[in-house]
């Protein structure tokens, strides 16, 4: 899959730019002819296609070193003695805030350490519909907060 990705990186970054080569010659054609607003035009298209072939060929970071600079964030283990698995399964996931801060209550008062994931993106982005804030729960513990849920209906 990996070679896929890259012949289909390589062929977005050739035709930005092929465009940005076409659009070089457009522009110096017009200013050839004395036509300097649509040459100036085509000059921009030419340096936002070259910017674009330049970000399409830039190697992006590998999963590996993403999950490794934030691995800290979501290992509970390391931070909190009460924590005995460090697997985060997802419980719920809503756009609602008081659902999450009612349910995180909830389960807090039961003993259960929650994460939430993704409020800061749910927030910003509330005109979207796919980002919704996510309740993780350690692995140990993810059937005693659905059992609480159940009974909590």
């Amino acid at each position: 899959m990996g070679d896929r990705k890259a012949i289909g990186r390589l062929a977005v970054g050739v035709a930005f730019v092929g465009w940005a080569l076409v659009s070089i010659a457009l522009a110096l054609k017009m200013y050839s002819e004395d036509r300097y607003p649509e040459g100036i035009g085509w000059a921009i298209n030419a340096f936002v296609f070259v910017l674009m072939a330049c970000l399409v060929f830039i190697k992006p970071k590998a999963s590996e070193e993403i999950t490794y600079k934030y691995k800290d964030a979501v290992d509970l283990s390391a931070k909190n003695p009460n924590v005995s698995d460090d697997v985060l399964m997802l419980l719920v996931s809503t756009k609602e805030l008081i659902e999450v801060e009612r349910i995180t209550k909830l389960l807090g008062s039961h003993g259960i350490r929650c994460v939430i994931l993704d409020q800061h993106s749910s927030a910003m982005m509330d005109f979207l519909p796919d980002v919704e804030m996510r309740i993780m729960v350690p692995s140990s513990q993810y059937k005693n907060s659905l059992t609480i849920l159940g009974d909590a209906s």
